[in-house]
């Protein structure tokens, strides 16, 4: 058999290789973080409703958390509430988004 330079074949058993392809495993989907940040007002509350439906919407494995603590916002350089972050990232806030929106920008984060 000839060998490709550079790839060596796996000489383990299937079950024993790393390689969860090879197995026939399919490869786990990361999970999202979407955070709310905000002090607890009523806007912020609708925003973490609206998120959760989103990822409903969306089909997307995610966890919604709601950040209270305004030390942390603040070290976000969030500095009007509500504001939505995904995986770190602030993507608005000073505002409340639509579920549609918030869909959209869970979708466009998904692809990149």
């Amino acid at each position: 058999m000839m060998a490709l330079r550079g790839f060596t074949r796996c000489r383990r058993k299937a079950s024993a290789c790393s390689n969860k392809r090879q197995n026939g495993e399919k490869m786990k989907m990361k999970e999202m973080k979407i955070e709310v940040l905000g002090s607890g007002c009523a806007k912020c509350a609708e925003l973490e409703k609206r998120a959760k439906e989103a990822v409903r919407e969306a089909a997307v494995k995610a966890e919604v958390v709601h950040v209270y603590d305004l030390n942390k916002i603040i070290e976000r350089n969030v500095f009007t509430t509500p504001a939505l972050a995904i995986d770190g990232e602030v993507v608005f806030s000073g505002r409340l988004a639509g579920v549609e929106e918030i869909v959209e920008i869970i979708k466009n984060k998904k692809r990149s």
